[in-house]
Order: C-alpha cells, then sequence, then structure tokens
C-alpha cells in the first residue's frame, strides 16, 4: 500500500456560462457594448482565498476550456452567437453533459488524490465532478460545498 500523502486543495475552472434566457443575454450583450472588462470569477475567487491558505496546501490549475462565445463575459466578435437558439442548440447537442463529464475527466486525471475545488459559473459542472468524489470516496470522507452569487432555487 502507497504511504499517505499530504492532500491539499486543487482549484480549477470553467467560465462555462450557457444562460439562454432573453434577459441573460441581453446583460451580457450591454455589458460588452459597454466595453465592461472581463472579470474572471476564478481568478477572482481565488484572489480573495489563497492569501489566507498556506502556500503548501493548494495549487491552481486553470481554466477548463470552453469556447469564448460563451463565456460570462463574452468578445465583441462573439455577438452574433449570443442568441437563445445558438445556447438552445449547444445544449441540444449535449454541449453542457460534455462540458461537465470533462470536468469529471479533469478530476480523475490532473487533481486526485488531492481535494478538487472547481469555480464555475454554471450549475450542470458539479454533477460529474462530485460524482467522481463520490465514487472514490465513502459518504462520511464526501462533502460538497456550494457557493452561489445568487439564489436561484427552484421552489
Amino acid at each position: 500500500m502507497a504511504p499517505d500523502i499530504e492532500k491539499k486543495i486543487v482549484f480549477f475552472g470553467c467560465l462555462l456560462d450557457s444562460d439562454e434566457r432573453y434577459d441573460a443575454l441581453q446583460e451580457k450583450l450591454a455589458s460588452i457594448e459597454r466595453g465592461e472588462p472581463f472579470n474572471d470569477p476564478y481568478r477572482s475567487v481565488l484572489s480573495l482565498v489563497t492569501p489566507e491558505l498556506d502556500p503548501d496546501r493548494w495549487e491552481s490549475k486553470g481554466l477548463l476550456p470552453v469556447p469564448d462565445w460563451l463565456h460570462p463575459l463574452p468578445p465583441d466578435s462573439s455577438k452574433p452567437r449570443l442568441t437563445s437558439s445558438e445556447i438552445i442548440a449547444f445544449i441540444d447537442r449535449n454541449g453542457c453533459r460534455e462540458t461537465a463529464e470533462e470536468a469529471g475527466r479533469f478530476v480523475e486525471e490532473e487533481v486526485f488524490p488531492h481535494i478538487p475545488c472547481l469555480i464555475a459559473v454554471d450549475h450542470c459542472l458539479t454533477g460529474a465532478v462530485y460524482r467522481r468524489v463520490a465514487a472514490r470516496h465513502a459518504p462520511e470522507e464526501t462533502a460538497l460545498v456550494i457557493l452561489d452569487s445568487h439564489t436561484d432555487a427552484v421552489p
């Protein structure tokens, strides 16, 4: 049996934002028109959290690739794709599921045996990552913490 290693928190992110609702798309388009700078949630969260952590106890693995037109604030060149029908087509082609499964594979290949910490925009990514954690650890060793910037629970 291999000796236990000292586990660390491994941060990784994904900027998938597949919200097809009219209001969400209008907000993105207005932000592009105003020339707002992109506030990367991954880097923002890391800048708040990591100064409080022992530098030997964490690592950043960066962002999983996602087409830039699906980012929270896409580039100006993406405006023609920012329509409900484009995003629904992405979802219907299993784009969210495939991205989530890629996040799960990433945890298996790049994070384990350490502790994964996913910083993401879209909730759809959580399930595949959690499934990999739950398959590896006993229930009493497993925890899921979700921090959300807004409440979007279904009554």
